[in-house]
């Protein structure tokens, strides 16, 4: 076999791959039994050209093929993803406050429908008192005039508030329980108006306080007015 001549690297690569030969004619087969002339052609030598390159130039072709292609991979960078998670942050905070108010809107309704209802029971009793009857001191009803064991509920004193978690009006109006860590506190005052110096009519104001759920702002507040007036003598 004869060797092929080595570059001056001492590497016979280079001549593999420029190496070539020259076919001046070949004889095609024209399917008679004979043969005719083909034109000449330029062949390279199979085993020359496909012969692999080095290792080492192999695997650095390789690396560089990798780290262009890594180039175009799609990623985010470190500013988008601190905008991202911050968006995300502030997303989240809006929809935990969101739930917060909610929850705080909710417990407001529900306690207020409670003492509206606390001072409609309580004025009521008022309304039915006879007209000489409604004057601090005295109880809203016999029924609750302490007697026997009954609870006392008394129209209180001017400008005295008095505490509504205690006993006596939690039976009155049980549902005076929901408020009883609230501290709801109630005030009564009493106005008479004469007409020609005689007694004519009492306006009643009944107002009740407490603290708000989750302590999210100061007390709040519920009342109403009514007018009592004096009772028609029957004729």
């Amino acid at each position: 076999m004869k060797t092929l001549p080595k570059d001056r690297f001492g590497s016979v690569d280079h001549v593999q791959r420029k190496a070539v030969v020259h076919v001046g004619m070949r004889f095609v087969s024209d399917g008679s039994g004979g043969s005719r002339c083909g034109k000449a052609s330029k062949h390279s030598i199979p085993g020359l050209l496909m012969a692999p390159s080095s290792p080492k130039r192999r695997g650095f072709g390789q690396l560089c093929s990798r780290f262009e292609d890594s180039r175009h991979i799609v990623a985010f960078t470190l500013v988008e993803t601190v905008i991202a998670v911050g968006i995300m942050g502030i997303f989240i905070a809006a929809c935990l406050s969101a739930i917060a108010f909610d929850q705080v809107s909710v417990r407001k309704a529900k306690e207020e429908a409670i003492a509206m209802d606390f001072l409609t029971h309580y004025g009521e009793n008022i309304k039915g008192l006879p007209f000489t009857s409604v004057v601090p001191g005295f109880p809203i009803n016999s029924l609750f005039g302490g007697a026997n064991g009954a609870p006392l509920i008394i129209i209180p004193q001017k400008n005295s508030w008095v505490p509504l978690n205690t006993t006596a009006f939690q039976t009155f109006h049980p549902d005076l329980l929901w408020l009883s860590n609230r501290n709801p506190m109630m005030l009564v005052t009493l106005t008479q108006n004469k007409v020609g110096g005689v007694l004519h009519d009492i306006e009643v104001n009944v107002k009740i306080d407490w603290d708000a759920p989750f302590a999210k702002s100061g007390r709040l507040e519920v009342q109403v007015d009514f007018l009592r007036t004096k009772d028609v003598t029957t004729l």
